[in-house]
This record gives structure tokens, C-alpha cells and sequence, in this order.
């Protein structure tokens, strides 16, 4: 699955093809909720849509829910199409903590990679001072919505570092890069992942070409 950075990043590369009565707000809003279910305890079934095809997000009336039809059509061809390839050159023996923690690492690698291709983050860090009522709707504690939305402004606003990808995943409950096992170095897989020239092309790679991939037919999660 993607982070915060690489499903906005994508969602504003893919805007303009979208219909013309799309609210930007509320579609980036949107693309980003689904993985408040860590903070808020929800579960994946209620914030992850899916079948999901490219023509549903297209065809959606609402703009925050095309928005989360687009970040599970994202996780899902991201895994298709991307997440293998260095899935299995790390450590083929994928161990349990393997399996644990480098798909953490790797999405954040990869959020340290697309962030400088958008120079708009300080328009995206406004749109995140609205609460929508869609996801009131589903998550009905402000509380938890206000400290989400806090916590993708901080994030994105500049270039991660493993302090604020730090922050944001211990501020949504998440595993911590400092307190990761021995066994398995957080810190060091990220940074041999950010300062590897085939994943930095990989990554920019899957960004450029990210529109072809996209189809009207239905997709779920590889299991």
C-alpha cells in the first residue's frame, strides 16, 4: 500500500483527467482518508472501496469518495506493478520481520522519491483545514479527523526525513523506524532504498506511467 505523499502526488498527476466539476479539495481530501482506519481503529472494508476500476472514480458524483475509490485503485496497482520488483531483492527469505517492516520502508522510500515532483505543497496543506462531512460519516470522532488531518500537513508539507516519517507513523499507531528490531535496521533500508539509483527510476518510473496503467476493468487486492 502507498503513503500519504505517493497517493496525492498521483492524484493531482491524474486531475486533469478527471470531469471539470471535480473539487480538487475534496478529492485529495479524499485519496488521503482511507488510512486514517490505523488511527481511527476502523476497518479496511469501511475505507477501502473495492472492486475499483478506473471508470468508477471517473463516473463518481462525489468528489471525496472518487478521491477514495482512487487511493485503493493506486494500492492496487502499485502492487501489481511495482511493489514486487523489490519485494523480492531485499530478502528473499521473508522473514516475519521482513514481511513486518519492509513494506513500511519501502512506501516511505518512495514518498522521499515523488515528493519533489509537486511544488504545490503548501497549496495541498490548506486544503487539509477542512473537515468534510463524508468523513464524519465514517468517522464520527472530530477529534481523530482534526489530529489525522494535522498529522498529513505536517508530513507532506516538506520533504520527508526520517523524524517526520517518524512522527507520522507513531502519530497514527503505526510501527516506529527507531524502535524497529535489531534483525531488521529501518533506518538503513531506508536509506539504501532512497539512495538506489534502480528504485529511484522504478518509482519515478511508475509515476510517469502511471495513466497507462489505469482501466476501466474492476480490481481488488492481490492476495
Amino acid at each position: 500500500m502507498a503513503s500519504p505523499i505517493t497517493h496525492i502526488v498521483l492524484a493531482l498527476k491524474i486531475l486533469c483527467l478527471l470531469p471539470g466539476t471535480v473539487d480538487k479539495q475534496a478529492f485529495i481530501v479524499g485519496t488521503s482518508f482511507p488510512d486514517i482506519r490505523y488511527a481511527a481503529g476502523l476497518s479496511r472494508e469501511l475505507t477501502h472501496i473495492e472492486p475499483v476500476s478506473w471508470h468508477d472514480v471517473v463516473n463518481e458524483p462525489s468528489s471525496f469518495r472518487a478521491g477514495m475509490m482512487f487511493h485503493n485503485l493506486v494500492d492496487i496497482l502499485r502492487m501489481k506493478h511495482f511493489e514486487p520488483y523489490f519485494y523480492d531483492r531485499f530478502d528473499k527469505s521473508h522473514s516475519r520481520i521482513y514481511v513486518t517492516y519492509f513494506p513500511l520502508v519501502m512506501k516511505m522510500a518512495e514518498d522521499a522519491v515523488l515528493h519533489p515532483v509537486v511544488h504545490e505543497w503548501s497549496d495541498v496543506y490548506n486544503y487539509f483545514d477542512e473537515i468534510y462531512e463524508e468523513e464524519l460519516a465514517l468517522c464520527p470522532d472530530e477529534a481523530i479527523l482534526c489530529k489525522w488531518h494535522h498529522l498529513i500537513q505536517d508530513y507532506c508539507l516538506d520533504p520527508p526525513s526520517l523524524e517526520s516519517i517518524d512522527a507520522f507513523v507513531s502519530g497514527v499507531g503505526g510501527l516506529t523506524l527507531y524502535t524497529s528490531p535489531p534483525e531488521f535496521n529501518c533506518i538503513n533500508y531506508f536509506n539504501e532504498l532512497v539512495g538506489n539509483k534502480t528504485f529511484q527510476e522504478k518509482t519515478l518510473n511508475f509515476y510517469d506511467n502511471f495513466e497507462a496503467l489505469l482501466s476501466d476493468e474492476k480490481l481488488t487486492t492481490p492476495r
